[in-house]
């Protein structure tokens, strides 16, 4: 008997700044490493970029792929056969949220996540931390974010609908790297691309 395997994507800007990760697909595959298996949903000790040789190498070790809705979900199908299972969770991302580069036809950057048991977990609500999702936008497809909150420096109270502009600092001209409005919590978000500096 078949079960469902459901989650969801999700990438951090920064410690309190969180995106969707739609449109992403999503990768099961046998474990290539055996010892890799565990029982951690997070991820950090295991997380890599996979190298097109070591995604060549486990072609026969994929057993499902699909794609992230709008919010980020995802589900998997899990045959009885592979009930009892790990599987290595791979992502491969063509784009991110707000990016104007694309990687080359076939240049996709591919993720490895971890590797988890599905049946054990009733729902797989997976951020990928700060320092290396950023570091991701950044080096793949030159998506650079400015992010943070205006608040009342006497009150700590957020400051809504203000208007908060970015500009870089050099020698010769400051460039204007966007303009956001903040909202009811006095959160913004500038995204920009190297171009503009």
């Amino acid at each position: 008997m078949s079960y469902l395997f459901k989650g969801s994507l999700h990438g951090q800007i920064c410690e309190d700044c969180i995106e969707t990760l739609s449109g992403i697909e999503v990768r099961l595959y046998l474990p290539w490493r055996r010892n890799n298996e565990t029982h951690e949903t997070n991820g950090k000790d295991n997380f890599r970029i996979v190298s097109a040789a070591e995604a060549k190498q486990r072609e026969e070790l994929l057993i499902a792929k699909t794609t992230t809705d709008a919010n980020g979900n995802f589900s998997f199908k899990i045959e009885e056969e592979y009930q009892q299972a790990a599987f290595d969770i791979d992502i491969i991302c063509h784009t991110v949220p707000f990016a104007v580069k694309r990687p080359e036809a076939g240049q996709a950057v591919q993720l490895h996540l971890t590797t988890i048991i599905p049946i054990q977990i009733e729902y797989w609500n997976f951020t990928i931390p700060h320092k290396i999702w950023c570091n991701i936008r950044g080096k793949y497809f030159d998506a650079w974010v400015i992010c943070g909150h205006l608040r009342n420096c006497e009150t700590n109270r957020p400051i809504a609908n203000a208007s908060v502009t970015a500009w870089d600092a050099d020698f010769l001209t400051d460039d204007n790297l966007g303009t956001a409005t903040t909202d009811t919590n006095g959160h913004f978000r500038i995204d920009y691309t190297s171009a503009i500096f």
